[in-house]
């Protein structure tokens, strides 16, 4: 066995301060968690009050209280059921108020967006796919969706410019409502009033006799 020396007055003091950070540390920590967590769910729910973000980025539903924090979208209720069937490999689904959030969640949901999602994530949809509403069956959204994130049917490819949105398109989530738009508008041509005929010809002036032919 070896004597073990006694520690200087130095060391002593420092292992007595350490002790004390120790100490009075987790209460300091927990403090300084609870208003980063405060913070960051703040800055959650700031961003789905966003113009971008005020319809679900699946099926275009109001108010989603729902989001992605891998992907970055907002979503409804509805849709965060098929995304939590994805497997949290693509899809990691949060509450917006009632979940904590970490800071590099908050940074997905900041970086990307519903709208910029949507660039990503249906930049190749095709002309003739019809993106299901909140109005369809289920099984419709869920084929959607794991066309969307899981089999990557529409990603914006390499080399690729991404499909940019109007602030039109935009506020009806992704042009979605443009396809509606454009039936109405053929619809409606179809139901428009016959044109008015032509008007008839005015009669044509007597014919004015010259006074040897009176």
């Amino acid at each position: 066995t070896f004597d073990q020396a006694a520690p200087s007055p130095l060391v002593s003091r420092a292992r007595r301060k350490c002790c004390s950070e120790a100490r009075s540390c987790p209460s300091r920590c927990k403090s300084t968690m609870s208003e980063d967590l405060a913070r960051n769910k703040a800055e959650v729910m700031s961003l789905v009050k966003r113009p971008e973000n005020r319809l679900c980025a699946d099926c275009g539903a109001k108010g989603p209280r729902w989001a992605s924090a891998t992907i970055g979208c907002f979503i409804c209720i509805r849709c965060s059921g098929i995304h939590r069937n994805l497997g949290v490999h693509i899809s990691f689904v949060r509450s917006v108020n009632l979940d904590e959030w970490k800071q590099r969640e908050v940074k997905m949901m900041r970086k990307w967006g519903n709208r910029r999602v949507n660039e990503y994530w249906e930049a190749n949809v095709p002309e003739k796919y019809r993106i299901p509403t909140e109005n369809d069956p289920v099984q419709d959204m869920e084929r959607f969706i794991r066309d969307k994130y899981e089999r990557k049917r529409f990603v914006l490819k390499e080399g690729q410019s991404p499909r940019v949105f109007s602030d039109a398109e935009e506020s009806s989530n992704g042009g979605r409502k443009k396809k509606d738009k454009h039936r109405r508008k053929h619809k409606s041509h179809r139901k428009a009033a016959a044109p008015a005929p032509a008007p008839a010809p005015a009669p044509a002036a007597a014919a004015v006799r010259h006074p040897s032919q009176l």
